[in-house]
């Protein structure tokens, strides 16, 4: 059964930041809020100061995360991805092959990256040269996801899917 969210888009985001916070928790990490907001702000920890504005591409791999990559995103995990060419920008902002973009953080091995007027939002593990996680609208559409940095080996075929990254049709 689908839960529809009806949740206001900050306390959507107060949500994924929780959510995230247990995943590093869980993970030995330590104990992280990253705060990804429709324009790049600032990023907490409880163990550090704020970060100012524009660099919320700050933690722990953050080195490997600028560049040009590959993402491959399938709507429902069917197995079914489709592709498109996304930078990531070293100011924390990021823009892809259809023309979106928005603001992007890494903390700790983990990546975020939310759409510009749009609740879409990914989050993945860095490791390497490549990225895998999850993806959702929080309007009832949610998926999967890897991207490969320029110079990894090929994405997948892409396929038909009516759907673009941001969960559009």
């Amino acid at each position: 059964m689908t839960e529809q969210f009806s949740h206001s888009p900050r306390r959507r985001r107060a949500i994924l930041a929780g959510a995230l916070s247990l995943l590093l928790a869980v993970a030995g990490v330590g104990s992280f809020t990253a705060v990804a907001t429709a324009k790049p702000s600032a990023v907490t920890s409880k163990n550090a100061a704020t970060v100012p504005a524009g660099v919320s591409a700050q933690g722990i791999g953050v080195q490997a995360v600028p560049g040009n990559w590959t993402l491959a995103f399938d709507w429902y995990c069917d197995g079914s991805y489709s592709t498109t060419p996304i930078v990531f920008n070293a100011n924390g902002t990021w823009s892809d092959g259809s023309g979106y973009s928005g603001p992007w953080v890494s903390v700790a091995g983990m990546l975020t990256f939310t759409f510009n007027n749009s609740e879409t939002t990914y989050s993945g593990v860095v490791a390497s040269r490549s990225v895998t996680g999850i993806q959702t609208t929080f309007t009832g559409l949610s998926g999967c996801f890897y991207m490969l940095q320029g110079g990894a080996l090929s994405a997948a075929g892409s396929h038909d899917d009516p759907r673009d990254a941001a969960g559009r049709s």
